[in-house]
């Protein structure tokens, strides 16, 4: 009876020990997945810069990642953008270009991706697609060496990253999907309202009760002369624009 026991303990003590060794290395293969390539400080633009190398005609269009009390982050052509909150509008407070950081291609075949940190300070961005020599179509999550970046407003640096699991990053700086923009129909008050002032709608997010809407006149090719409309209270008016 005592052997069957001991035995059963033993039995019982290797499995657990098993169990463990592969959770640790499981853990383990995560983050070495995953490694910091290089850190450098992050680069901003200035207002004049952003002015003098955006295309009027890009394709890439003004639109809305992450949405606070105070705060917009968007991105348009190739340029990352926080909006600061100042008497009930935005304007631009920080600038940063993505080419150089080769996570500029959203909205095509090779969609950029945007994952923020909930306090807005840390955002994880690269190319959801990867197209080889071969024109294959290679998904992130099946692409082992993966380039991205992890920006970090407050330590003012940009982290060159590469492998394509994140489970870890994303826990350890409060990163999520769930933090992104909440997309939305436009209403039909905004509706009526842009067919009034001769607006086309364009993509539209919710926020504690309040609906933004990004509108821009009807035949105006400029991707600059996208503004940012706000529908609160039954009431509309333009929150931002481009100078």
């Amino acid at each position: 009876m005592k052997k069957k026991l001991v035995s059963s303990i033993i039995f019982l003590s290797i499995i657990f020990f098993v169990g463990c060794q592969r959770n640790y290395t499981g853990n383990n293969k995560d983050r070495e997945n995953l490694k910091i390539e290089k850190k450098e400080k992050l680069k901003e633009c200035t207002i004049t810069e952003f002015y003098n190398g955006i295309a009027q005609k890009d394709w890439r269009d003004l639109s809305i990642i992450q949405l606070t009390d105070d705060k917009i982050t968007a991105t348009i052509s190739h340029y990352f953008l926080i909006l600061g909150k100042t008497k009930g509008k935005y304007k631009i407070s920080k600038i940063i270009d993505l080419y150089p950081y080769n996570v500029d291609s959203y909205y095509s075949e090779e969609s950029t991706e945007f994952y923020p940190s909930q306090d807005t300070k840390k955002y994880l961005i690269y190319n959801e697609c990867y197209i080889n020599k071969k024109d294959q179509v290679i998904p992130a999550k099946e692409n082992e060496n993966l380039n991205s970046i992890l920006i970090d407003f407050e330590k003012d640096e940009v982290k060159y990253l590469k492998g394509n699991q994140f489970e870890n990053l994303k826990k350890e700086n409060n990163i999520s999907e769930k933090y992104l923009a909440k997309q939305g129909k436009a209403s039909l008050q905004l509706e009526k309202y842009a067919d009034k002032e001769g607006y086309i709608i364009g993509e539209s997010t919710k926020y504690k009760g309040q609906v933004l809407c990004i509108m821009k006149k009807v035949k105006e090719e400029s991707i600059l002369k996208n503004k940012i409309f706000e529908q609160r209270n039954g009431k509309i008016k333009c929150i931002f624009e481009f100078i």
